[in-house]
């Protein structure tokens, strides 16, 4: 790191790094996806490069989303949508999730229009195999359900229903879909056919 003029700077190496990872993959016609963090330091990475916004869960990301547009980058919001964070499943943390709009941010239009979408992420801290499956699904699909839908489709109560349809969904398909609306059941748990 010396001998490159980073001294101890971390950043600048990751930067570095990423430069040229990104201009390999360019020349080859390939696109990238790279943290928020290359963007934020300065890293001179192509334009078609797509910065994924995962920090600052509690709101921090809506600051981060006009920094890394207002630099012209494609974004995928990713922050407020980490799976393996839910502290308390009694606090229904899927209606936070449901209300979360990746547009709502001070912005351009043309800003707004670089936010291309967002991804439901799950990371191993609070997770193994016994309940990766479980938390997954259908949490996943309340994220799904919002950015598939149309802006005014906002209201966690109306989709309620649909979420604990979905979940008797996935139990029928093989999957271990953790309720999370709430105590109920599946009309298949009734039926042993």
């Amino acid at each position: 790191m010396e001998s490159q003029g980073y001294g101890n700077n971390y950043t600048k190496l990751e930067g570095y790094y990423a430069e040229r990872m990104t201009s390999i993959a360019s020349k080859l016609g390939l696109g990238s996806l790279v943290w928020q963090e290359v963007v934020d330091s300065g890293a001179k990475v192509p334009k078609e490069t797509i910065a994924i916004v995962w920090k600052d869960a509690d709101g921090g990301y809506v600051d981060e989303l006009a920094k890394v547009t207002a630099k012209g980058y494609r974004t995928i919001l990713s922050s407020p949508w980490y799976l393996n964070r839910v502290k308390d499943p009694h606090t229904d943390p899927w209606k936070k999730y449901y209300k979360v709009d990746p547009q709502n941010f001070s912005g351009t239009k043309n800003q707004k229009n670089l936010v291309i979408g967002g991804e439901a992420c799950m990371w191993g801290e609070y997770v193994d195999n016994t309940n990766v499956i479980p938390r997954t699904w259908p949490m996943a699909s309340v994220i799904g359900e919002r950015l598939w839908s149309a802006k005014n489709v906002r209201d966690p109560n109306a989709a309620a229903s649909r979420l604990a349809e979905h979940q008797c969904r996935l139990i029928r398909r093989g999957l271990q879909a953790q309720s999370i609306t709430g105590p109920g059941f599946c009309p298949q748990e009734w039926h042993n056919e």
